[in-house]
């Protein structure tokens, strides 16, 4: 069995918000009266682990993965398993199957 691990990078960063978040301005960049529109969950928001799950499954569903039973964190496509934790992600494959492994990652970054 081949196993692939990633660490994805700004994983929160990269989830589109589903609804209307306002902050204040950190210091140091304040304006009287200005406050900002959050586009993309951050790290500490109390939904950010389930937007970035959300977002992930269904990038894994668009290429062709389906989820399995009772576990929604392990997918699976053509003898291809992957699991994930927010940004932690395992691919698992038997060796013939590597090179498609590969390509399915390719096309995830994409």
């Amino acid at each position: 069995m081949d196993l692939i691990q990633y660490d994805e990078i700004n994983a929160f960063v990269n989830v589109r918000l589903d609804h209307q978040v306002l902050m204040k301005m950190p210091l140091g960049y304040r304006q009287q009266g200005n406050i900002m529109l959050i586009q993309q969950a951050v790290y500490g928001q109390q939904e950010s682990p389930f937007l970035r799950q959300k977002d992930f499954t269904a990038s894994l569903q668009g290429l062709g993965f389906k989820p399995t039973r009772g576990e929604p964190c392990r997918m699976t496509k053509d003898g291809i398993i992957v699991f994930f934790y927010v940004d932690d992600i395992v691919f698992a494959c038997r060796r013939n199957k590597r090179q498609a492994l590969q390509q399915a990652v390719v096309d995830l970054k994409g």
